[in-house]
């Protein structure tokens, strides 16, 4: 297997092959706006741009505007990627998957379960980054988001986060470090 690929992929690439829990995406929502950050990328196959794991973070995402997503990108046929159930039924193979992601005929919720044999490292990914250049707008300090207030909270790290210059800010990488007077 080559090595899982970390890429911002565009939304319009991607497909579903499961069912996801409306009251879970509102909630992720939720989460996603008030933290501005997407802890844990998706999984997707990269021959076929299936989701294997995420659909929930897909549809947050979606439902956020996002033009991209954090994804690990791999291929679904190497045999370090193993394809189980949560509950018992018939076997599902992983052409199966890919079949289904790709005519739109998603499983019900919580059927596959996908696991891979490789340490996939923490990936946090700022949702300012996965938004349409459309929606950012010029300053003189760079690029800046134009958000809904509410979608304004800091991220629990952004004391740590470094300002122009190394000094440290609250900041919340959403917005631009107030200058210190």
């Amino acid at each position: 297997m080559n090595e899982p690929e970390f890429r911002l992929v565009p939304i319009r690439e991607l497909h579903i092959h499961e069912e996801i829990d409306e009251g879970h995406v509102r909630q992720l929502v939720e989460d996603i706006r008030r933290t501005g950050w997407v802890f844990e990328p998706l999984w997707v196959d990269g021959p076929t741009g299936v989701i294997l794991n995420g659909h929930h973070r897909f549809r947050a995402l979606q439902e956020l505007g996002a033009a991209s997503v954090p994804a690990w990108v791999f291929d679904y046929e190497d045999a370090r990627v193993r394809l189980r159930r949560w509950r018992r039924g018939p076997s599902i193979s992983k052409v199966e998957v890919r079949q289904r992601g790709r005519e739109g005929r998603p499983f019900p919720k919580k059927t596959t379960r996908h696991h891979i044999d490789h340490d996939l490292p923490a990936h946090p990914t700022p949702l300012v980054a996965l938004w349409p250049r459309t929606w950012l707008t010029r300053s003189r300090i760079g690029l800046l988001p134009v958000l809904p207030l509410e979608s304004r909270a800091p991220h629990p790290a952004a004391e740590r986060l470094p300002a122009p210059g190394g000094r440290r800010t609250h900041a919340s990488p959403l917005r631009a470090p107030t200058p210190r007077t």
